[in-house]
């Protein structure tokens, strides 16, 4: 259905730009250009969106992507669990790591409460650019810390295989970039988050969202330190992560205290679990 409906917008938005070339032919080269920048201007207003919550209200750029613009208009029924552990488990003045950012959908929902502090991971340049101005949009800058790095078991810079370059697309991967799905690859700076935390204390995670589509293994093995002081950890698991879900997220998650809750892969979406530290009161 997801691809049903990207194959309709793209003949749709096809069609459309050669209507335009159609009714603007008859123009000078001077005229049809101007035109042109006119109406790109017009639909270049991105038009906030206002989300209502029990949290409160969220807002949102709509045009800035069809990806966004699609998001925004199933919000109420994409991840509800995701949301529902936000409101349950993460207390004021609490940090939360939300790894795998996108545009900021649940990063500024948990920064309803401006108590908490979030890091918002998000290493697509498209992505993060639009990540960067719904904070701002939503006045968090002071509490909502976005970093355009990837994290991973070591430090380095590496190259970020991009998936698609519309904001809010998914698909990117620290992985084999030589995939004929990816569009072009980005150099990033790469950290294990256990080096993260030693450089900045002050921004040590009491709780976790994993949605990275590839390396969640990866991230929580760059994670062996910090994990035992986690309070919990909520993945997205689906795909090849589920086939291998029991070594490479259960096994660092469960060596290092936590449980799952199981009733929450029933939940919602049906595509995250969460886990919590049996060890921290």
């Amino acid at each position: 259905p997801k691809n049903n409906g990207k194959n309709m917008s793209r003949k749709i938005a096809k069609a459309l730009n050669g209507f335009v070339n159609f009714v603007t032919s008859p123009l000078s080269p001077r005229q049809k250009g101007k035109v042109i920048s006119r109406l790109i201007d017009h639909l270049g207003d991105k038009e906030v969106r206002t989300i209502q919550t029990n949290r409160g209200d969220l807002k949102f750029y709509a045009k800035a992507g069809p990806h966004i613009a699609g998001a925004l208009e199933n919000f109420d029924d994409e991840e509800p669990e995701t949301r529902a552990w936000i409101d349950e488990f993460i207390k004021p003045e609490e940090v939360l790591w939300d790894i795998g950012a996108c545009i900021g959908l649940h990063a500024i929902y948990a920064g309803l409460d401006s108590s908490r502090t979030i890091v918002a991971f998000e290493p697509s340049a498209p992505n993060f650019s639009v990540l960067a101005e719904h904070i701002l949009l939503n006045d968090m800058q002071d509490q909502i810390m976005p970093l355009c790095l990837a994290l991973s078991t070591d430090t380095s810079i590496a190259s970020l295989a991009i998936g698609g370059i519309d904001p809010g697309s998914a698909g990117n991967a620290l992985a084999n970039t030589t995939e004929k799905s990816f569009v072009h690859t980005q150099k990033i700076p790469v950290f294990s988050g256990d080096e993260l935390c030693r450089i900045f204390p002050e921004i040590q995670p009491n709780h976790i969202k994993l949605d990275v589509d590839s390396i969640e293994g990866e991230i929580l093995k760059g994670l062996k330190r910090t994990l035992p002081k986690v309070s919990t950890v909520i993945v997205e698991v689906e795909g090849e992560n589920e086939r291998e879900a029991s070594e490479v997220i259960e096994r660092p998650l469960f060596e290092a205290g936590f449980r799952e809750v199981m009733s929450v892969r029933q939940s919602g979406s049906c595509r995250n679990r969460l886990y919590v530290n049996e060890t921290i009161a």
